[in-house]
């Protein structure tokens, strides 16, 4: 079995209630987040 192709995409995903980091100085609100996408030369993709 070959990967025959790799994409990757970046989405900013909302949250539904922020959280804080660093003692209540940093707020987030929404995820940082990357899917990588794999397909093979046997037709599986992940």
């Amino acid at each position: 079995m070959k990967v025959i192709s790799i994409s990757a995409r970046h989405r900013n995903l909302p949250l539904k209630q922020p959280y804080w980091l660093s003692g209540g100085r940093l707020r987030f609100e929404k995820l940082d987040a990357t899917f990588v996408r794999l397909e093979t030369d046997r037709g599986i993709e992940d």
